[in-house]
């Protein structure tokens, strides 16, 4: 909520200044021309010059506005944004007073610009597969990027929005993910908190026929562990503790079954042509997914119960931990955004000891230093274990991947 114009301006500029690389280099100082110059093809500058007259005496658009405009001529993503934008301007100042002048002429040329075939006048900015493109799908994370395209095949598009190799905790979305995210049919979140930025990018984006889809949602979930409420207990709060419980679900493989087919169900009906080789294509992954299901445990089983005790980085093993049976004894980053004062290392190193766990296993999306020092300490190893990500290297460039290796290193250091 906006409380006053200035802050309101200002983070429009923010929100427009940041909206691209495109924009970036324009704003910086090279589009110094006149706004006839500054207007490319006559279409466009018979449509801006009609928008002028159609503005009340004294209303002008500023020269980034005029060249903003231009760009969204010809860049879809960015029309549904500036519609997006125009919309926030009318629900600001309906009422008002005092409405910029430049802001009335803006939208008035909006209006004129986006509704001159530039690609925003109705598009949902990802076709149905059957209409000759693929169904544009966008994930939060890696990992749900790869059960999207497991069940879509052939006939889905899909992205992650939070890159290979990056926490969705600690991720901080730009202007430039908003575009990105206009073009989407669907977006797909895993929710809980982990992903709840995506909310203001699907409403910087615009695009009102966008289905936007909880995996998690529906689901049994876990709190975040016994060591946070013995932490409690002595005083302690951890800052990043989820409300709605812990959202890393797909640790356990029944529960990104019901990912998957939850993807399948959305993909049917968005793009019922291809219902059939959604259908099959879910059935062979979900086959693939209880196989893997009961490779993981009969590993689990093979390590002594008194050993099935772990250390992680942070605390993403829960639906792991008791679907599989082992114990969460430590985390060493509670909270993903803040670093652990002194007390809470020396208190992970004592549990490594009292507890005579071997190893402190790591992520790849956090600095290790931290795991490095404590490690050292206590006189265990470190070993990296992938959850929030997947990577590039074989190791865990897919879901089934990753979580092989996962119980494969965790039976081998443990076992």
């Amino acid at each position: 909520m906006y409380t006053d114009e200035k802050n309101f301006q200002l983070r429009r500029e923010e929100r427009l200044g940041g909206a691209s690389e495109e924009f970036g280099r324009t704003f910086t100082g090279k589009a110094k021309g006149s706004v006839r110059s500054a207007l490319s093809g006559e279409g466009m500058r018979q449509r801006a010059d009609a928008a002028q007259r159609k503005a009340k005496p004294g209303e002008k658009m500023t020269q980034k506005e005029i060249i903003i405009l231009q760009w969204a001529s010809s860049h879809p993503p960015a029309a549904r944004m500036l519609r997006a934008e125009a919309d926030r301007e009318r629900r600001f100042y309906g009422g008002r007073r005092a409405m910029r002048r430049s802001s009335a002429a803006f939208i008035v040329v909006l209006s004129l610009v986006l509704g001159a075939g530039c690609g925003a006048g109705g598009s949902s900015g990802g076709k149905e597969a059957g209409s000759g493109e693929k169904l544009q799908v966008a994930v939060t994370i890696s990992v749900l990027q790869d059960l999207a395209e497991q069940v879509g095949g052939d006939r889905v598009e899909a992205f992650s929005i939070v890159p290979v190799g990056g926490s969705p905790e600690t991720f901080q979305p730009s202007p430039r993910d908003a575009g990105r995210i206009s073009e989407a049919r669907v977006v797909f979140e895993n929710g809980l908190g982990l992903d709840d930025w995506v909310e203001d990018l699907v409403e910087s984006a615009g695009n009102e026929e966008q289905t936007v889809v909880e995996l998690a949602e529906g689901l049994e979930t876990l709190e975040d562990g016994e060591h946070q409420e013995a932490e409690r207990e002595h005083g302690g709060e951890d800052e990043h503790e989820h409300a709605e419980g812990n959202p890393h679900l797909w640790l356990d493989v029944a529960n990104a079954e019901h990912y998957v087919e939850k993807i399948r169900d959305t993909l049917v009906e968005l793009d019922p042509d291809g219902a059939e080789g959604y259908e099959a294509n879910a059935e062979e992954y979900l086959a693939k997914l209880e196989e893997l299901d009961g490779y993981i445990k009969e590993k689990a089983e093979g390590i002594l119960e008194e050993r099935r005790k772990l250390v992680t980085f942070h605390n993403a093993f829960p639906y792991f931990a008791e679907a599989y049976g082992f114990e969460l004894v430590g985390v060493v980053l509670e909270n993903p955004e803040a670093e652990p004062g002194s007390r809470e290392v020396a208190g992970v190193v004592r549990t490594i000891e009292e507890e005579e766990v071997p190893v402190v296993f790591t992520e790849p999306q956090f600095n290790t230093g931290l795991a490095d020092t404590i490690a050292q300490e206590a006189g265990v190893e470190v070993r990296e274990l992938y959850t929030d990500t997947l990577i590039e290297d074989g190791a865990a460039n897919a879901y089934d991947a990753m979580m092989r290796t996962n119980i494969d290193r965790i039976s081998e250091d443990l076992g």
